[in-house]
């Protein structure tokens, strides 16, 4: 119905990009990505600097497999004046997903030095510069802006999740596991908000610090159907509620959670839907917990082909010990460390060279 309506206002209003924004939104819901992207493009030969229209292309360019293109469109908008902040953030995931640090860290810095924005999302923004810090490997400076971010503290809402995850997220790139669940407890006992109110978050917190059982009181009822790689959570969620589940005697339950997601992927995968790094890591991780690390090398391979560098952030991960001993593993992760270090080291340079030529 909704599409119907808007194909309507757009045959009397061919110009209203809006619509054709809304449109695309109701195409992408019906699995029609092809037809909504056309939408798009058609509505950004009208207003090129519209900045919904130009990020809703530029995410579809991405999941489709072009990053270059999607960070292209990003960057032209982000040199406007006054660029939104959305936009800005939104140029360091593309950044950050396609594995280019030295510029996701200069991106990231530039959303914290913009500050034009609410006093409300200052963590929302320094979460970005902590977040590339730790991709770099440098924990110390990421907790170190991390906690920059905690001031002050929002009351409720998405500035409040922002302030929630600079709060116990450092722990978790470093993989104290522990420590991020003690950190999230305080935090939302601080907001005087119930952990359990953020079950998935704290589902997965509980079982990364080995409370399985815990988890799935949590996970299981609130994931749900909630399997899509569109839903940020649903894989990560659906993963670790199988992990759980196995390590607490209920491996059936596990398979066939693991089935579900495995066969989702999958088909998002033949469609041509699933070629952002981060999602290929995570159907690779579905692979694994599935006891195939064959295919899961072969999805990590394509992961890292596409982008995927998060490796100080993920080494530790329990989820991924099924593969900690196989050498194909082992070169691929050496691999992808030896390019974040690379690109931590020109970064170095860089900052040594502007300090140079900063001082008297």
């Amino acid at each position: 119905q909704a599409e119907t309506i808007l194909r309507g206002v757009l045959a009397d209003e061919p110009h209203m990009v809006d619509a054709s924004n809304w449109l695309a939104a109701a195409l992408w819901n019906q699995g029609r990505d092809d037809e909504g992207l056309a939408v798009l493009e058609k509505a950004m030969a009208i207003d090129p600097i519209h900045p919904a229209i130009t990020m809703n292309a530029a995410f579809s360019y991405h999941r489709g497999g072009d990053s270059d293109r999607a960070i292209a469109l990003a960057s032209r908008l982000a040199q406007v004046p006054e660029p939104s902040e959305m936009v800005l953030i939104d140029l360091v995931t593309l950044y950050r997903e396609a594995g280019r640090f030295t510029d996701m860290l200069a991106a990231a810095q530039r959303v914290v030095a913009d500050d034009s924005g609410p006093a409300d999302f200052n963590a929302w923004r320094h979460l970005q510069l902590a977040w590339s810090y730790a991709l770099l490997g440098e924990h110390d400076r990421a907790a170190e802006v991390a906690a920059a971010g905690r001031d002050p503290q929002p009351e409720a809402g998405s500035a409040w999740v922002g302030w929630l995850f600079v709060s116990y997220r450092p722990a978790l790139w470093r993989g104290e596991y522990r420590e991020a669940l003690r950190r999230f407890e305080a935090a939302t006992a601080a907001s005087g908000v119930a952990p359990a109110s953020k079950s998935m978050i704290y589902g997965v917190l509980l079982a990364l610090a080995g409370d399985h059982a815990r988890a799935v009181e949590l996970l299981e009822p609130a994931l749900g159907d909630e399997l899509s790689f569109g839903i940020e959570e649903g894989p990560v969620v659906g993963q670790t509620l199988a992990w759980s589940m196995a390590l607490t005697g209920r491996q059936g339950d596990a398979a066939t959670l693991l089935d579900q997601l495995e066969k989702h992927g999958s088909e998002v995968e033949a469609s041509g839907g699933l070629d952002s790094s981060k999602q290929m890591y995570s159907h690779a991780r579905t692979a694994l917990l599935r006891g195939d690390p064959d295919a899961a090398i072969g999805r990590l391979r394509r992961a890292v082909a596409l982008g995927w560098r998060d490796y100080y952030v993920t080494h530790h991960d329990p989820r991924m010990e099924g593969l900690s001993d196989d050498p194909r593993y082992q070169a691929l992760m050496a691999e992808v460390k030896a390019d974040v270090d690379r690109q931590a080291a020109e970064i170095a340079r860089r900052e040594a060279a502007a300090g140079a030529t900063a001082d008297p």
